[in-house]
């Protein structure tokens, strides 16, 4: 999985960051934890280790935070700002 290449982020002074995929013209809003999982997915970072990372950082169980981050990248999926290479 890796994100796609058009799209950009771009963080505000609040925290919150503007995701944009000019192929569709679609804009998504972040929150400061999901723009974390964009910047992770933007480096190579397997949804485990995001995972591992959120839950440690919360103190949430790492099912709990595995599948919102699963239900999260799906949707990032299906509006094509992530694309999946089969690598994971």
């Amino acid at each position: 999985m890796k994100t796609n290449p058009n799209c950009i982020l771009r963080t505000e002074d609040n925290g919150i960051a503007i995701l944009f995929n000019p192929e569709t013209g679609h804009i998504h809003t972040l929150n400061p934890t999901s723009a974390f999982i964009w910047k992770a997915i933007q480096a190579g970072w397997t949804l485990n280790t995001i995972g591992e990372k959120l839950a440690k950082a919360t103190g949430i169980s790492l099912s709990i935070i595995l599948d919102d981050i699963r239900d999260f990248v799906k949707e990032l999926q299906v509006n094509g700002y992530i694309l999946n290479d089969n690598s994971q």
